[in-house]
């Protein structure tokens, strides 16, 4: 006997198939009828062949149409009309209706499927069981159901259903999704390979509720420019830890290629492993997600990321490039005196002979093209006093994540 068992995720991937079975044949509808028909919220569940009464209920008369899709992919439409309509009207409407469904899927699925359509005789919503027993195939104790209601002026026009048994499954499953088959495989591959990213998603979600950044810590990290001393600075090892606890991959290193450009190398990258991909291409989008998501939620540093290169595009690692934005940084890289110390440049032409305590913010500043240090000298930049002038003007918040565009951009 086939057994029918779907993981939940799956079960919700068909949910959605559900779903939009279901607009496409109600857009058809509301066409015929000349007015907006509404879908209730739906619901998925596994029955059983013998207990098929709890999903066809009710008493009223109904006018039942029985459709199978035939064509690649295979399932089963059950529509239970109000007999108010009368069987020509049924009809005219379950024909449309399917062929916009079918027409749909077949979209999707890369497929031509043809639709059958059946109008059985009018009655109460059980007697239709018998048939559908018949129809459901031989040897399947359970099938699916995806059930939802089309409302047209606060009335129902019909009950819907979508029952698809163990061949059905096993056919949508092993089907080739046109948009998505170079890198997922078939709709199966793709299915799994979202659920393994949902738990880096998940892991991701549980650390950014769970975790607070000292201003004190991102500080540090923006002003160090050593490359091998910022690998003990709290910040890089933190973001390491985030990556690695999220499943990313490991072997993580981050290098700097300007001040406000980072680099994040990954050598042992999950994500690759998880995407099935056939053709060469960037494809750790999660990934990518992911630092954003830690930089402006974790950080408070909006940033453009992208990846330079992929190990599913024969390069030796995954390489990320985070692009933090600048009016982000400003918020939060002064510290102590700097604002005084940079006053004081902006009062004078230039400072000379400074102590080593203010050349070494002089430095700092540099990088970030707000001073110029030449011969000992420390001038302010035109940029640098723009800068300033934020900076005194600007009220800073802890970790902002500022949408606003600095002056200096404008």
């Amino acid at each position: 006997m086939k057994e029918l068992y779907l993981s939940e995720f799956k079960k919700d991937a068909l949910k959605e198939l559900g779903n939009m079975s279901a607009s496409h044949a109600a857009n058809a509808l509301s066409e015929m009828l000349g007015g907006k028909v509404n879908v209730t919220a739906p619901d998925l569940n596994v029955v059983k062949i013998s207990n098929m009464g709890e999903v066809v209920e009710g008493d009223e008369d109904v006018i039942p149409v029985y459709s199978r899709l035939f064509g690649g992919i295979s399932g089963s439409v059950i529509m239970l009309f109000a007999s108010r309509y009368g069987p020509e009207k049924v009809e005219q409407w379950s024909s449309g209706m399917m062929l916009s469904l079918g027409n749909a899927m077949s979209r999707f699925f890369g497929v031509s499927l043809k639709p059958t359509v059946t109008v059985l005789p009018a009655g109460k919503p059980s007697s239709i069981l018998d048939y559908l027993r018949s129809k459901l195939g031989k040897g399947v104790e359970k099938a699916i159901f995806f059930r939802t209601r089309f409302m047209h002026s606060s009335s129902t026009v019909c009950h819907f259903f979508l029952s698809l048994n163990y061949d059905d499954v096993s056919y949508i499953m092993k089907a080739q999704i046109p948009e998505f088959t170079e890198e997922y495989g078939s709709f199966s591959e793709l299915l799994e390979t979202f659920e393994k990213l949902k738990v880096v998603e998940i892991k991701l979600y549980d650390i950014l509720k769970n975790t607070r950044v000292p201003k004190e810590e991102i500080r540090s990290f923006l002003r160090n420019f050593d490359p091998d001393d910022v690998k003990e600075e709290a910040l890089y090892k933190r973001l390491v830890d985030i990556l690695s606890g999220c499943d990313i991959g490991e072997g993580i290193t981050i290098s700097r290629i300007s001040p406000l450009e980072l680099l994040f190398r990954v050598e042992d990258c999950n994500v690759c492993k998880i995407i099935p991909a056939s053709k060469k291409g960037n494809i750790c989008y999660t990934t990518t997600t992911t630092l954003g998501r830690i930089f402006s939620e974790l950080l408070g540093i909006g940033c453009e990321v992208r990846e330079v290169e992929c190990a599913k595009n024969s390069a030796d690692a995954c390489v990320h490039q985070v692009s933090m934005e600048q009016l982000d940084v400003f918020h939060v890289l002064p510290e102590g005196d700097d604002i005084e110390f940079l006053e004081r440049l902006a009062d004078t032409a230039e400072l000379p002979n400074l102590p080593s305590r203010e050349l070494r913010i002089a430095d700092v500043y540099a990088q970030y093209g707000v001073t110029t240090m030449k011969d000992g000298i420390v001038t302010l930049t035109d940029l640098g006093r723009i800068f300033l002038t934020f900076a005194k003007n600007k009220p800073r918040e802890e970790n902002p994540a500022s949408e606003e565009k600095p002056p200096w951009e404008s």
